[in-house]
């Protein structure tokens, strides 16, 4: 019984702490319980917080924010189901999206998505290189380790139209969030908070952790 109080007394100095520092409808939004209601998304695994982060290697203030976001993902919670969804709304990240998709599926994507973000980037984000297509990308992943014939099959076999509609959904569900820029998160299916909205990249994470707070009350 005591150690209940002690994590209650816990939580509530957390929300305290929080509680004049981040507002909603300023540094996070809430979703209305209408949209909430239209939302067609999996739940997250019993006893989770779910928390979505949409985004594409293509954006460069998802690899402004990453260093911070991969911070994050070494101290995540155990209870919390984190899963990244690739947009494309510009041209060529159709085939960053696609890269995400493949390096999950290879077993890499941890490995490769800080890895991808400095190759297109540049360190701290100074300088573009374009790999948006087909066999540049091809060649990154075989510089990754990947073997060629591997590489060359995830990026043209028929598995990649369907990768095609997995992007276009992605966009859809991101639209249905009522998200309109990279990096974002969504916690809980109800409570969003974007970099713009965030500021800087330390707070964007500070506000991360407080929403998942917030979602477990």
């Amino acid at each position: 019984m005591k150690k209940i109080l002690i994590i209650v007394s816990l939580l509530f100095t957390i929300s305290f702490v929080y509680a004049d520092k981040f507002v909603a409808g300023k540094d996070y939004s809430v979703l209305s319980a209408q949209t909430i209601s239209k939302l067609n998304v999996t739940p997250a695994p019993k006893g989770k917080i779910s928390v979505i982060e949409f985004f594409n290697y293509g954006c460069p203030a998802c690899a402004y924010a990453e260093p911070e976001v991969e911070k994050w993902l070494k101290t995540k919670p155990d209870d919390v189901d984190f899963q990244r969804m690739p947009v494309a709304f510009e041209q060529g990240w159709d085939t960053y999206a696609k890269a995400y998709y493949i390096a999950k599926h290879l077993g890499i994507e941890a490995k490769i998505t800080p890895v991808l973000f400095v190759a297109i980037h540049g360190k701290n984000d100074r300088q573009y290189h374009d790999l948006s297509s087909t066999d540049a990308m091809i060649n990154f992943f075989v510089q990754q380790g990947v073997k060629k014939s591997v590489a060359e099959n995830a990026f043209s076999s028929a598995s990649a139209a369907t990768l095609d509609l997995q992007i276009k959904q992605n966009l859809q569900t991101m639209q249905a969030y009522q998200v309109f820029g990279t990096p974002t998160f969504v916690v809980a299916n109800k409570y969003t908070v974007g970099l713009q909205q965030a500021k800087s990249t330390a707070r964007f994470v500070e506000i991360l952790r407080y929403l998942i707070s917030k979602a477990k009350q």
